[in-house]
């Protein structure tokens, strides 16, 4: 399965892939920081 780089299908379907990698990344993090902080308020 060979894909030519210089193919613009392609090129979009990696920068959406990054993007939504990223987007995620990110999220995550945000949930996890908000869990941890409300468990900090709970345990005081």
């Amino acid at each position: 399965m060979f894909v030519k780089l210089n193919d613009p299908a392609y090129k979009k379907s990696v920068k959406f892939f990054l993007i939504t990698t990223c987007w995620l990344i990110f999220h995550l993090k945000a949930v996890t920081y908000c869990l941890l902080e409300f468990n900090l308020v709970q345990n005081l």
